[in-house]
């Protein structure tokens, strides 16, 4: 296989980036045909470029074929076929990710960050725990323990498998705690029914956003309780009042029995 110069990888891309969307299957498909053409079939860097922008024109499938006819996958190509399949709510598809996991260590790729994180995602989506604590090995062997984002994500996994004290001790372990972070401990406590724990922590945090208020609400509707929702949307001004807030009002009044309030007009 002759190396392609940097330019006409370049030109590649940029013709990769001008075909993103959810219309130019074809052309992709045609892209991907051309470098076989030029003796391209192995090269991870176009390779990788062009299954993220297969993935995000829904064609999972194909994208997947590539990644099967590559003889030595890199990281990065290992990773944005499995990213792909942990952003799905998709169960079939999660396990599909912790396959192409397994496939990917017994290469013995070492995995890059995003590479664990989504990985343990796909933990989350199928509440394994047994998986995830296994990952949680793997994200001390390469050193990515003291990565914010993958810790966070290690906290996501074991609040949705039901282990909300293992998250709550990662979480207490974070030497940096993102807004992100604090979002997803409490999502943790609100998923597993413990508003105490979520309000606690909602108190405690340097700075609430959108995503905090509306855990909160979920967390009221949760326990059929929307009348402290009400007084937290209430004490909001209006910028921050977000759409999300708004969805979430109406919801959580909805699923309380509150069909009148639900539809009032913010």
């Amino acid at each position: 296989m002759r190396r392609w110069s940097r330019l006409e990888e370049d030109r590649l891309v940029e013709l990769i980036r001008l075909c993103g969307g959810g219309h130019c299957q074809r052309q992709l498909k045609q892209i991907h045909a051309y470098l076989l053409v030029n003796g391209q079939s192995q090269n991870n860097f176009l390779l990788t470029k062009l299954i993220r922008t297969l993935v995000s024109a829904r064609c999972l499938g194909y994208a997947h074929s590539i990644l099967d006819s590559v003889s030595n996958p890199n990281a990065f190509l290992w990773t944005a076929m499995i990213r792909a399949y942990s952003q799905t709510h998709d169960h079939a598809q999660a396990e599909q990710a912790l396959l192409l996991y397994t496939q990917m260590q017994k290469q013995a790729t070492p995995p890059l960050t995003f590479t664990l994180s989504s990985t343990l995602k796909a933990c989350a989506r199928l509440a394994s725990l047994h998986t995830g604590k296994h990952l949680h090995t793997h994200v001390i062997v390469h050193g990515l323990h003291s990565d914010t984002f993958v810790q966070t994500t290690l906290v996501d996994m074991y609040a949705a498998c039901g282990n909300t004290a293992d998250a709550q001790l990662l979480f207490d372990r974070m030497s940096i705690k993102d807004i992100q972070a604090w979002n997803t401990m409490i999502a943790g406590y609100v998923r597993s029914g413990d508003l105490t724990s979520a309000l606690s922590l909602f108190h405690q945090m340097p700075e609430q956003n959108a995503h905090s208020r509306v855990e909160i609400v979920m967390g009221y509707a949760k326990v059929g309780n929307m009348e402290p929702a009400r007084r937290l949307f209430e004490s909001l001004a209006h910028r921050d009042r977000s759409i999300l807030l708004y969805t979430a009002m109406i919801v959580g009044n909805a699923k309380c029995g509150d069909i009148k309030i639900a539809l009032m007009k913010p």
